[in-house]
């Protein structure tokens, strides 16, 4: 049997491929432990190689040129950790074609175009993994790929940017509004200085998109994903939401109906306060999955960081060196099926949380209530108070102001925002505040 070490290329040494190295470096003997052969670092590509790196990081490896490393014929292994779609989905193409197993953490990459890249290492023979990509340190494509896959995935609820889960923290805890949270999260290195992606729903959508694939079998788009992030949350909502037994969170939600028709949406979401998901607090991750047989399961820890994630492209690593050492070849391949039919948002149905502000007067309240009942959009909870001028929830009306909250049953969307522009025209209605979705 060869006993040469089983070589690995790492691309990219930032948070994520500093944490690889450092992992592979300090584990190195219990990882050959268990692998059956060692593992050699071949070298370390990044774009500044003049850069100064943390000290577990040996500046002999490091190199320039991404492109030659891949190509080495001691490597047989290739870690991306450069992020984005441009360069490094021409490295993880272009190892997978010359027969190289790839592991990476890049959801982006896999979010847009991760079929494609696993049919390509299908067609080579070779290993892709992605752990890392979705929930940093929490092993969850492996489970539902392997353990859960006799089973049937009804729905799926994740909490999957830990900066939004940390700002929302911060709202429901010490009553901060969004722009505070956000800059406590920015001070702490929570969240960065351009939030697009987390506080837009961007990387939330980007990590459902691929463990629903998994889960469902199915090859998604992104475009048929309905996203919103959590820049309309306030400080109002969440303290009222907490009278009413929920707590508001970003939830990455997927479903499928028995006709296989699928639900993809990213949005703040008011959660009941005894879901196992509200718990759920400050940077953490949570995916907590619905089953036919299994019924419920739940995945929970760090979501992303050095560390963690770091810890998960090792875990890909060390898997694919076992099938190395063992002569398996691709032994999971990729089996999504072609595109399946997306509900549109205005077509699903849930409950709903509704705030409005109006006039003081008599009679509000059944108008507001006639109309929704028109859209058959049922009413299941309703409550109604005056708000003072220098009130925050009265958003700076003068003149007497009430505030009416409605937590509404099960109603098609279509029909709750037709419902909606009928209300907001009322003479008597200053504002509809606030619309969130509620999931039981």
């Amino acid at each position: 049997m060869n006993s040469a070490p089983i070589g690995v290329a790492i691309l990219g040494c930032g948070v994520v491929g500093s944490g690889l190295v450092r992992l592979l470096t300090e584990s190195g003997s219990e990882v050959a432990r268990r692998v059956g052969l060692p593992l050699a670092i071949r070298g370390i590509a990044v774009a500044h190689p003049e850069r100064p790196r943390p000290e577990w990081v040996d500046p002999s490896l490091i190199c320039g040129d991404a492109a030659a490393l891949v190509a080495r014929d001691d490597v047989l292994i290739v870690a991306e950790c450069i992020g984005g779609t441009g360069q490094a989905r021409q490295y993880v193409e272009a190892a997978l074609r010359a027969g190289k197993h790839v592991a990476t953490a890049n959801k982006e990459l896999m979010a847009k175009h991760g079929h494609d890249l696993c049919q390509i290492a299908d067609d080579n023979g070779v290993a892709l993994r992605y752990e890392g990509s979705v929930a940093g340190g929490i092993p969850l494509i492996g489970p539902v790929r392997t353990s859960l896959a006799a089973d049937r995935i009804e729905r799926i609820l994740g909490i999957l940017n830990g900066t939004t889960n940390y700002i929302l923290t911060r709202m429901t805890r010490d009553g901060m509004g969004f722009e505070e949270a956000l800059e406590l999260a920015q001070e702490l290195g929570f969240a960065e200085m351009d939030p697009t992606d987390d506080v837009d729903g961007f990387d939330a959508a980007y990590k459902l998109n691929i463990v629903a694939s998994i889960g469902f079998g199915r090859s998604l788009r992104l475009g048929e994903m309905h996203r919103e992030g959590i820049r309309a949350v306030t400080a109002v909502d969440i303290a009222v939401a907490e009278r009413l037994g929920y707590v508001i969170k970003l939830l990455a939600i997927a479903k499928r109906d028995e006709e296989e028709r699928l639900e993809l949406r990213v949005h703040p979401t008011l959660v009941p306060k005894d879901h196992p998901l509200a718990s759920v607090s400050d940077e953490f991750n949570a995916v907590f999955i619905n089953l036919r047989h299994a019924k419920e399961v739940m995945f929970y820890g760090p979501g992303a960081g050095l560390g963690p994630t770091g810890s998960a492209v090792a875990g890909d690593i060390v898997d694919i060196a076992r099938d190395v050492v063992s002569g398996a070849r691709a032994r999971i391949r990729c089996t999504c099926q072609p595109h399946p039919e997306v509900r549109p948002i205005e077509e699903i149905r849930t409950r709903y949380y509704l705030r409005l502000l109006t006039r003081d007067r008599t009679g509000v309240l059944g108008g507001i209530a006639l109309i929704l009942g028109e859209y058959d959009v049922g009413i299941a909870t309703v409550s109604q108070e005056l708000l003072a001028e220098d009130d925050p929830a009265s958003h700076g009306y003068t003149g007497p102001c009430s505030q009416i909250v409605i937590v509404t049953h099960p109603a098609r969307e279509r029909n709750l925002r037709r419902a909606l522009r009928e209300i907001d025209r009322l003479p008597a209605v200053h504002a509809i505040a606030s619309t969130f979705r509620v999931e039981e």
